[in-house]
C-alpha cells in the first residue's frame, strides 16, 4: 500500500522533482509517508471540487437562460397589461430611431462612402489664387505650364465645362458634358461599365464616354452602345465607353455642385486643351488670360501631398516671374478631391445628423419620464417583490428587460418607417448634394439602427435601474395614497434634460427660418415672375461666321415677339441666378493699371438689345444699346451701379472710358448707360460690379434666351419650340425653365435645412409637451387626498392651480436656460450657413424660449385644472 501511494504521490508531483524524490525515499519514506498520504488527500479533494464547480456552472448557465427567458416573458405581462404605455412609448421611439436612420443613410453615402477614384487621396484639384479670390480657374496656357513642370504629378488633365448640339438622332438636341484631356481617366483610375476610357495621348479626338444617366435615357441602356457614332456640334464622335453608375463627378467650379453632373466626356483637341465656352479668334495654347479651366492630378505613390504643394507654389512663383503681365501676383494651391467634390455639403450634412441625434436622445428622455410615472403606480408590486426575497439587482434587471423589449420593438419598426420615408427625404434633399442615387437602407443603416437601439435601452434601463436603486419594500407596503416623493427629482431633472433639447432645436430651426425668410425677401434686382428661359447653341456654318449668327438671332427674337401672350424677349450669354459665372477685370482710361493679380475681377455679360427691359433692370442714365451699335461703330459697354460706384464714386460714368483686359491692343469701350444691379451669382451673394457688351459687337454662339409673358411661360414652350425650328430645324431650344424656378432652386440648401430643422424642432416640442403633462398628470393624482384636505380646509382653487404650474414648471425654467447655453454653442457651428442673421439673435432666442414654455404652460395646465376641480367629500371618502 505505501509503494502504491509513494507511485501516486510523484506522479502528481512536478517531472523536475521526480529523480531528487526518488532517492530520497529509499531511506526516509517512513518520514515522508504522511506528507505524501496528505498530498494525495488534497489532489482527490481538488478533484471533487473541479467535478462539483463544473456542474454548478452549467447549473447557472442554465438558470441564466431561465432567468432571461422568464424575465421576457414577465416584460411581455407587463407591457400587455398596459397596452396604451407600451405602444406609445414604440410609437415616440419609432419616430425618432426611424428619423435619425434615414438622415445617417443619407449622410453615410453622402459623405462616408469612398469616392470611386483609386487611391482618392492621391487626386487633387489644382486652382490658382491671387489677393481676391482663394480659387480661381487657370488659363489654357498656365495650365499646360503647371502640367509639364511639376514632377509631382503622375497625371494631369484640364477640365472644361461644354454644352454640345445633338443632330441626327430625330429633333436636334442640347447636351451638357466635360471637354477633358485624354489623361482624364488616368488621373481618376476610374473602370468604365463598358467599353473602354481616353488612353493617355488618346490618337483619336472625335471620341466620346457616356454617363450612365445619359446611356440609359437616351439609348434604353443597350448594351452595343459601343462603336456607335453621334453627331455633336456638326462632327461625328464614337462611343467608346460608358461609366458606371456610382461613378461620381460634379460640376466642378470653386464650389462643386452636383446640379446638373455632365453627361458626357469628350476628349479634348490636341494638344490636350479643352474646348473654350467662347469664340476667340486666337491660338488658345498661348492665352494667358482667358481663365475657364480647371486642372485634376494624381500625385505619384512616392510623393507627398506637402512635398507637391510646396513644389507647385515653387513653379507658380517662376510663372510669376516670366509672365508678370498676366501670372503676376498670382499663387496656385492644391485641395483634395474629398474637399473640393463634397465640400459645400459637409458642414450641413454633420449638422444635420447632429440634430437628428438630439431628437433621439430627446425620445429617451421623455420615453424616461413616461417610464418613471409607469413605475412609480408600481410600488405595491416592487415592494411586494422586495418582500419575497428579490433583490435589487433582480429588480433592477427586470425593468431593464422591459424597458430593452420596448427598445427592440422600436427599432425594427424604425427600420421599416426609414426605410419607407427614404425616398421622401432624398426627394426633398437639393439637387446640388451629391451621390443620392447610392442612398439606401443596407447593412451599415441596419448597424446603425442596432446602435441606436441599444443606445435607447441603456439609457432607459439606467433610468429604470436608478429609480429602483433604494429598497423602500416596507416604505412603500404602508404607503396609502401619499405622494411618491423618492423619484421626483428625477422626473424633474429630466423634464429639464428635454426642455433644453428642444429649446436648442427651436433655436436651431429659428435661425435657419429666419435666415431662409431673409434670403427669399432679398431684391436679387430683376422681376422673376413670368420670365421664360431657355438655352441656344449654334453648330455649323451658325456658329463660324457672324453675319450667321446675327441672322438667326435676329429672326427667332422677331418670331418670339411676334407670338401671342409675349410682351418683350431678349438674351444674353448667361443667365442671371443659375447661369454661369464669366468674369474680366475692369481698367478704367487715365488710371494707372493695377499689378497682376490685383486686379478687381468683375462681371462679364454680352446682351441682345432690349435685354435689360425683359429681366426688369433699371435702366437708371444713359442709354441701351441699339441698331446704331454695330461691328463698324464705336465699342460701347454698359456698366452696371455696382462698378460704377467702385471706379466712379459720386460723379457721372457716362462718356468715359474702360477695357476689360490689360493688353495694349484692347479696345477702350465707351460707357453709354448705367443700369441697376443684379444678384448675378444668387439671392445669398452681394451684387457684383458688371459690364455688358452687345452681341451686335461681340457676337457668340451661345446665347440664353428670357421671354417675358403675360400669363404662365411654360403654356410657350411649344410655341417657342417652333419659332426656332422654323429659322433652322438643327439648331435646337433646349433647357426651359422659368426665372422662378432658377430663384427657387437658389433657395434648395437653405429651405432643406430650415425645413429639416424646423421638423426636428416640432418632434422635439411634441415630446416635452406630452412629458410635461404626463408627468404633472402624475403628480396631481398622487396629490389627490392632499388637494382634497386642503380644499375642504379653504383652499381656493386658484391657489391649487398656481402651486401645481409652479412645481411643474420649475423644471422648465431650469431647462430653459440650459437649452439657450447649448444653443448658443451649436449656434456657433452654422454660422457660416446662415444668411444675414445672427447666431445670437435675441428675438431668435426669446421665441424658442417662448414658445417651449407656452407649450409647457399648456401641458401643465390641465392636470392643474383637474386639481382645482377636486371633490373634497370624494377625495376623503376612501382615505
Amino acid at each position: 500500500m505505501k509503494n502504491v501511494l509513494i507511485r501516486l504521490a510523484v506522479r502528481l508531483l512536478p517531472l523536475r522533482y521526480r529523480d531528487d524524490i526518488l532517492c530520497d525515499l529509499q531511506e526516509k519514506h517512513d518520514r515522508l509517508l504522511p506528507l505524501l498520504l496528505a498530498i494525495v488527500g488534497s489532489a482527490r479533494d481538488a478533484r471533487r471540487a473541479r467535478r462539483v464547480d463544473a456542474g454548478s456552472r452549467a447549473a447557472d448557465r442554465a438558470g441564466a437562460t431561465l432567468g432571461i427567458a422568464t424575465d421576457l416573458a414577465a416584460a411581455w405581462r407587463v407591457h400587455r397589461r398596459n397596452p396604451g404605455t407600451a405602444v406609445g412609448i414604440v410609437a415616440i421611439l419609432t419616430l425618432a430611431i426611424g428619423l435619425n436612420t434615414a438622415i445617417f443613410s443619407v449622410v453615410d453615402a453622402v459623405l462616408n462612402r469612398p469616392l470611386p477614384f483609386a487611391d482618392a487621396e492621391r487626386v487633387q484639384f489644382l486652382w490658382t489664387t491671387s489677393n481676391r479670390v482663394d480659387k480661381d480657374t487657370m488659363s489654357p496656357a498656365r495650365a499646360l505650364d503647371f502640367r509639364e513642370r511639376v514632377t509631382a504629378f503622375e497625371h494631369a488633365s484640364l477640365v472644361g465645362h461644354i454644352s454640345m448640339t445633338v443632330t441626327g438622332r430625330g429633333a436636334a438636341e442640347r447636351w451638357f458634358g466635360a471637354s477633358v484631356s485624354s489623361s482624364f481617366f488616368d488621373v481618376l483610375q476610374a473602370t468604365p461599365a463598358l467599353g473602354r476610357t481616353f488612353t493617355t495621348d488618346e490618337v483619336n479626338r472625335d471620341v466620346v464616354v457616356l454617363s450612365h444617366r445619359l446611356w440609359v435615357d437616351q439609348f434604353g441602356s443597350a448594351r452595343d452602345v459601343i462603336g456607335r457614332t453621334v453627331t455633336m456640334q456638326g462632327r461625328p464622335r464614337t462611343i467608346v465607353g460608358v461609366m458606371p453608375e456610382s461613378f461620381f463627378w460634379p460640376s466642378i467650379t470653386s464650389d462643386t455642385s452636383a446640379e446638373n453632373p455632365p453627361m458626357f466626356w469628350a476628349c479634348a483637341p490636341h494638344p490636350d486643351v479643352p474646348e473654350r465656352p467662347l469664340v476667340y479668334d486666337e491660338d488658345i495654347t498661348r492665352n494667358r488670360t482667358m481663365g475657364f479651366l480647371r486642372m485634376v492630378t494624381r500625385l505619384r505613390a512616392d510623393r507627398s501631398v506637402e512635398d507637391a504643394q510646396a513644389e507647385v507654389s515653387r513653379i507658380a512663383d517662376e510663372l510669376a516671374a516670366e509672365f508678370p503681365a498676366t501670372d503676376g501676383g498670382r499663387g496656385a494651391v492644391l485641395v483634395d478631391a474629398r474637399t473640393q467634390l463634397l465640400g459645400t455639403v459637409t458642414r450641413p450634412m454633420w449638422f444635420i445628423l447632429l440634430a437628428s441625434t438630439l431628437v433621439i436622445v430627446a425620445a429617451c428622455v421623455n420615453v424616461g419620464s413616461l417610464m418613471l410615472v409607469r413605475h412609480a403606480g408600481r410600488r405595491r408590486e416592487f415592494a411586494v417583490r422586495t418582500a419575497l426575497g428579490a433583490g435589487r439587482a433582480r429588480l433592477a434587471r427586470l425593468v431593464v428587460t422591459e424597458a430593452a423589449l420596448l427598445s427592440i420593438a422600436a427599432g425594427l419598426v424604425g427600420l421599416i418607417l426609414a426605410t419607407g420615408g427614404l425616398q421622401m427625404l432624398v426627394a426633398a434633399t437639393p439637387t446640388s448634394v451629391g451621390r443620392l442615387g447610392d442612398v439606401a437602407i443596407d447593412l451599415r443603416s441596419a448597424l446603425w439602427t442596432a446602435a441606436l437601439g441599444l443606445l435607447t435601452s441603456v439609457i432607459l434601463g439606467a433610468v429604470s435601474a436608478v429609480a429602483l436603486w433604494r429598497d423602500r419594500s416596507m416604505a412603500d407596503l404602508k404607503a396609502i395614497g401619499s405622494a411618491d416623493t423618492s423619484r421626483t427629482g428625477l422626473r424633474q431633472a429630466l423634464i429639464a434634460l428635454q426642455v433644453a433639447l428642444a429649446v436648442a432645436l427651436l433655436v436651431g430651426a429659428s435661425l435657419f427660418g429666419r435666415s431662409l425668410w431673409k434670403l427669399q425677401h432679398v431684391d436679387v434686382g430683376l422681376n422673376t415672375n413670368r420670365l421664360l428661359t431657355f438655352d441656344l447653341m449654334l453648330t455649323g456654318e451658325r456658329a463660324e461666321y457672324q453675319s450667321q449668327q446675327l441672322d438667326f438671332y435676329s429672326r427667332v427674337f422677331d418670331g418670339l415677339r411676334a407670338l401671342p401672350g409675349v410682351t418683350s424677349a431678349s438674351g444674353a450669354i448667361t443667365l442671371p441666378i443659375g447661369g454661369d459665372d464669366f468674369g474680366a477685370s475692369a481698367f478704367p482710361e487715365g488710371r494707372p493699371i493695377p499689378p497682376p493679380g490685383q486686379s478687381r475681377r468683375i462681371g462679364f455679360q454680352v446682351v441682345w438689345d432690349n435685354w435689360f427691359d425683359t429681366l426688369g433692370q433699371r435702366l437708371e442714365s444713359g442709354r441701351d444699346f441699339g441698331p446704331q451699335d454695330t461691328r463698324g461703330s464705336d465699342e460701347v459697354v454698359i456698366i452696371n451701379r455696382a462698378l460704377a460706384d467702385l471706379e466712379w464714386p459720386g460723379e457721372n460714368p457716362i462718356g468715359r472710358r474702360l477695357k476689360y483686359a490689360r493688353e495694349g491692343d484692347a479696345p477702350w469701350l465707351r460707357i453709354v448707360g448705367v443700369v441697376s444691379n443684379v444678384r448675378h451669382t444668387g439671392p445669398g451673394e452681394p451684387a457684383r460690379p458688371e459690364l455688358y457688351l452687345p452681341y451686335s459687337q461681340m457676337t457668340q454662339g451661345i446665347m440664353a434666351v428670357a421671354v417675358r409673358t403675360a400669363g404662365d411661360p411654360l403654356s410657350l414652350v411649344s410655341a417657342v419650340r417652333s419659332v426656332v425650328a422654323a429659322v433652322d430645324s438643327t439648331q435646337p431650344a433646349s433647357g426651359f425653365s422659368t426665372m422662378s424656378a432658377h430663384l427657387e432652386r437658389a433657395y434648395g440648401r437653405a429651405r432643406f435645412l430650415a425645413r429639416l430643422t424646423m421638423l426636428f424642432a416640432l418632434v422635439a416640442a411634441s415630446l416635452t409637451l406630452v412629458g410635461v403633462y404626463g408627468v404633472s398628470s402624475h403628480a396631481v393624482a398622487q396629490r389627490t387626498r392632499e388637494f382634497g384636505v386642503r380644499a375642504a380646509l379653504g383652499a381656493r382653487p386658484g391657489r391649487l392651480v398656481r402651486d401645481v404650474l409652479t412645481s411643474s414648471l420649475a423644471p422648465v425654467w431650469i431647462g430653459a436656460g440650459l437649452g439657450l447655453a447649448v444653443a448658443f454653442w451649436l449656434a456657433g457651428l452654422v454660422t457660416s450657413l446662415l444668411f444675414d442673421t445672427s447666431a445670437a439673435d435675441p428675438i431668435v432666442y426669446g421665441l424658442a424660449t417662448g414658445i417651449v414654455a407656452v407649450t409647457a404652460a399648456l401641458a401643465a395646465l390641465i392636470p392643474a385644472r383637474r386639481a382645482a376641480r377636486i371633490d373634497p367629500v370624494t377625495a376623503l371618502r376612501d382615505w
